[in-house]
């Protein structure tokens, strides 16, 4: 009898010790391998990895997280066979509105999700670089402008036009003013695009004159009295584009009337220049005013020369 009782006992023993080890071993046992899916910005990325949980997973497929970024299921989510695996990164970004700047981070997949999330409202016709679509990451900056139209209004002065007008009675070269000009003035209506803030157009959208302005009609002396008459040549130069001339004896800003002797034509054009210097030319006018009694081509014209009286 003593000796069964004996025999159970180191059977029942060997049992305990036996369960023990096996408890033993399957806790310190490696992870089984199995097929995980990781998704990383949309993108699905079929593993075979080692470990018992969603962050072992992460680090043993050389994905693992940093600081700021989540994972569905969480990173201590014991690990499944078929898994699926969202990772979301934390990306730092900097946002541009309108030249005010400030850094977020964030754990959107594009441009439009960050806007979105950050509350920036955007019309049609604002502008966002990089485009909307643009996949967010991290040290990215994005600059938006936004374009806003305004109607300025503004008061104008209107230039008054000057008129002159030929006056007989008065000699020539002498000149009066009859009327005197007065400026006007409108209210004109802008609109203005500014972008970011900053005007980049302005257009004029209405007009309204609230004083006209007033002409000046200046009297010019046409009255010639005659005096000395000369004979001779008459050529031409490129001088000032006037109704000027050269002549070698008579004071400059004096004026003669020339006459084309041929045609009857005739000019009357002040002396600022000194020439022609060759025989039998007494006068040597500026293209303009030879023009007006000859053809350029003719080059040299027999003319009379009167001087004008004062």
């Amino acid at each position: 009898m003593m000796r069964k009782t004996l025999l159970i006992t180191v059977v029942a023993a060997g049992a305990w010790l036996a369960h023990s080890a096996h408890v033993e071993h399957t806790a310190n046992a490696p992870a089984a391998q199995m097929n995980v899916t990781i998704v990383e910005d949309g993108v699905p990325v079929r593993v075979r990895v080692a470990a018992q949980t969603v962050g072992a997973a992460l680090a043993a497929a050389h994905m693992p997280l940093r600081e700021g970024d989540r994972s569905i299921p969480a990173p201590e989510t014991p690990l499944r066979k078929g898994m699926a695996i969202d990772v979301v990164r934390a990306r730092h970004v900097t946002i541009v509105e309108d030249g005010r700047e400030t850094t977020q981070v964030t754990y959107a997949h594009d441009v439009a999700a960050v806007l979105s999330q950050l509350g920036v409202t955007l019309a049609e016709a604002d502008e966002v670089t990089p485009s909307l679509e643009t996949v967010v990451h991290d040290g990215m900056t994005i600059r938006v402008a936004h374009v806003t139209t305004r109607d300025e209004q503004r008061t104008i002065t209107l230039p008054f036009a000057t008129v002159k007008r030929d006056d007989k009675t008065l000699p020539f070269g002498t000149t009066k003013i009859v009327q005197k000009g007065i400026k006007g003035q409108a209210t004109v209506t802008e609109r203005v695009v500014l972008k970011g803030g900053t005007e980049v157009k302005r257009t004029q959208i209405d007009k309204t004159v609230t004083r006209a302005p007033q002409d000046e009609i200046i009297a010019v002396g046409t009255k010639v009295r005659l005096g000395k008459k000369h004979t001779g040549q008459a050529s031409w130069y490129a001088y000032k584009g006037c109704d000027c001339a050269a002549n070698p004896w008579l004071p400059k800003g004096s004026y003669v009337k020339v006459t084309n002797r041929a045609n009857g034509k005739s000019v009357i054009v002040r002396i600022n220049d000194r020439g022609p210097f060759v025989p039998g030319r007494i006068i040597d006018l500026d293209v303009t005013a030879f023009k007006k009694i000859a053809s350029k081509g003719a080059g040299v014209i027999d003319v009379i020369m009167e001087e004008v009286k004062e």
